[in-house]
């Protein structure tokens, strides 16, 4: 089974959907010649190459030069190349929400047009969750094409070290998540507007830590603030290191959220 694993980034989805599964199974599997994986950013155009690989599999390539180099592959299986396809998705990548600064890059009724050549030319299309598999089904209009598979988020527990929980003074209480959560305007919190008045009326009582972002009018209350954790091995071991009670992960009732 070997196959190259196109990555869409290098972050967390990159890593848990792409990087670490065959980092995890070239070692359990290439010595027995058994799996041979490659991970990689940038397409690769030489057919004789490939011609080793015939299993490809695409992390969240949605431009639509992506999306060509997709179809042109399987074309290929009329001049007797044939690949296999699988294409991996873990966010919806259409009714993003107006606070999330990602939104003007993707334009609904294009990525919905881009998806269905996706669906056309790829043999299992993969998803993180069943609601994640349940939206892409309602937009499929073509009764052929590929196959789809939820495939959850799993976390290495390699990367988490185990550690010795102090006793706080009192709840100390985690949310860690990236700045796409919240507007760039202080009068939109986007998900944080759910707990923006649960801090203010219990910063007395709690210790607040935020990881990753939070807007300025909750930096102003006081809350501790650790900036965005750029390697993924890092940041299981500070999320650790702050010995947190709780951790929240609120978020607004949409779609994309689903």
């Amino acid at each position: 089974m070997d196959s190259v694993w196109y990555v869409a980034d290098y972050s967390g989805c990159g890593y848990l959907r792409t990087i670490f599964p065959v980092e995890i199974l070239n070692s359990l599997y290439a010595n027995k010649k058994k799996f041979t994986g490659i991970v990689s950013s940038r397409f690769y155009g030489d057919m004789n190459f490939l011609r080793n690989y015939p299993i490809l599999h695409f992390q969240r390539q949605i431009r639509k030069p992506q999306v060509d180099y997709i179809k042109q592959l399987k074309d290929m299986s009329k001049n007797g190349l044939k690949f296999k396809i699988i294409f991996d998705l873990d966010d919806l990548l259409y009714d993003i929400p107006d606070y999330n600064f990602c939104k003007p890059h993707f334009n609904d009724n294009e990525i919905k047009e881009l998806l269905q050549t996706i669906f056309k030319y790829t043999d299992i299309f993969t998803v993180s969750t069943p609601y994640l598999k349940m939206k892409m089904e309602q937009i499929k209009k073509i009764p052929d094409g590929c196959k789809f598979q939820v495939v959850p988020n799993y976390i290495p527990k390699f990367l988490y070290a185990p550690h010795n929980k102090r006793e706080n003074n009192r709840p100390k209480i985690l949310y860690a998540g990236s700045s796409t959560h919240y507007g760039k305007s202080d009068n939109n919190l986007g998900d944080l507007s759910l707990i923006y008045d649960l801090i203010v009326n219990t910063t007395e009582d709690f210790d607040w830590v935020f990881v990753g972002g939070a807007p300025e009018k909750i930096k102003e209350l006081g809350v501790e603030v650790i900036d965005w954790v750029h390697s993924i091995y890092e940041y299981p071991r500070i999320i650790s290191s702050l010995n947190c009670d709780f951790g929240i992960a609120p978020l607004l009732d949409s779609e994309f959220n689903k």
